[in-house]
């Protein structure tokens, strides 16, 4: 069984970039729960449009996702596209209509760091044994 942390974000459609950055550690199972907000007001999470997740670690390819809308929330799940890296990763979620027109983007960074339980350099004390899972 996985464990997933999961972040509530609240991103605003009338800014270009959200003042509050996700910090994560490396290989990391994620989930960013959006909130989209027009000034104060929710924007309506309509069934007909389509939502996506473009994300791109420093100097890495970009990967683009398609999301759902769960409980009034859009669910963007980081996996090791985004979390495999101990880099900054940009991402920016779209949200298009039913006729593929893409109505509105806003962005987000994430911030990754790095996992202390791997590399070369780690190793048991004493009876401790490590097993990692992936």
């Amino acid at each position: 069984m996985s464990v997933v942390q999961q972040f509530k974000l609240d991103l605003n459609i009338n800014k270009n970039l959200s003042p509050e950055k996700i910090i994560v550690t490396a290989n990391d199972n994620v989930e960013i729960l959006v909130t989209l907000k027009e000034g104060r007001v929710n924007f309506p999470l309509l069934p007909e449009y389509t939502y996506k997740l473009v994300s791109k670690p420093r100097n890495k390819p970009v990967t683009i996702k398609d999301l759902e809308v769960r409980d009034g929330e859009i669910v963007a799940p980081l996996n090791h596209s985004e979390t495999g890296y101990q880099l900054p990763v940009e991402c920016i979620v779209q949200v298009f209509d039913d006729e593929g027109n893409r109505i509105t983007s806003t962005k987000f960074d994430v911030v990754v760091l790095s996992d202390l339980t791997t590399g070369p350099n780690v190793s048991p004390s004493g009876n401790a044994t490590f097993r990692i899972v992936g």
